[in-house]
């Protein structure tokens, strides 16, 4: 390796012992930049997984959130959805990335979040608060609500007859709301449980 080469250089006279100390550090840190490229492609492959990763990563860090679709606290999902809790009521943090609708099949049953409506500008603004030097999203807003669609990660679309992947829906009151309308699970990847908003278990 590097180091036995540069013992053998230092014994011979051809470096200096700080000199072979220098040439171990250095094709030691180019090591580190070459496995660090080899790893970037990785990240930067899927524009869209990067994107989905650091909205939720915007969304735990407090610097985006999701209402409930009439403009609400999430009841039950409001610190996953972003919400937190100051002593005066659950309050959101960051801009607003979208919304998500609450279902229950029955009184009895457990709720659930039924869909997650994203207002892409803002959301992608979310994530794009997040991009880091080994994690960035690549593309523009308009081309990941393209991609997806191409993915197959959009519940339903109007591509086919209007040639946009958002549909409208009554968000906060307010009529033909565009949206991009994904499952729960594809922004969290290991699904939410609702927590009694009252405590009690």
């Amino acid at each position: 390796g590097i180091v036995t080469f540069a013992d053998f250089a230092t014994e011979i006279g051809a470096f200096t012992p700080d000199e072979a100390t220098q040439l171990v550090a250095d094709a030691k840190a180019a090591l580190s930049a070459t496995e660090a490229a080899q790893h970037a492609p990785q990240h930067d492959s899927d524009p869209v997984l990067n994107a989905l990763s650091l909205l939720r990563s915007a969304i735990a860090s407090g610097k985006a959130h999701l209402a409930e679709v009439e403009g609400g606290t999430p009841l039950g999902f409001q610190q996953a959805c972003g919400w937190r809790d100051d002593s005066m009521g659950w309050k959101p943090q960051g801009i607003r990335a979208g919304w998500v609708t609450i279902e229950c099949e029955s009184k009895k049953a457990v709720p659930h979040l039924g869909a997650v409506y994203l207002e892409a500008k803002a959301a992608y603004k979310a994530a794009e608060s997040m991009e880091s030097e080994g994690l960035h999203i690549g593309i523009g807003s308009g081309e990941l609500a393209s991609r997806l669609g191409e993915h197959g990660l959009l519940v339903k679309h109007e591509y086919k007859t209007r040639k946009t992947y958002a549909i409208r829906k009554t968000v906060q009151g307010q009529n033909n709301i565009p949206i991009l309308w994904i499952a729960p699970e594809t922004l969290f990847e290991d699904g939410l449980h609702w927590v009694d908003p009252e405590g009690n278990f």
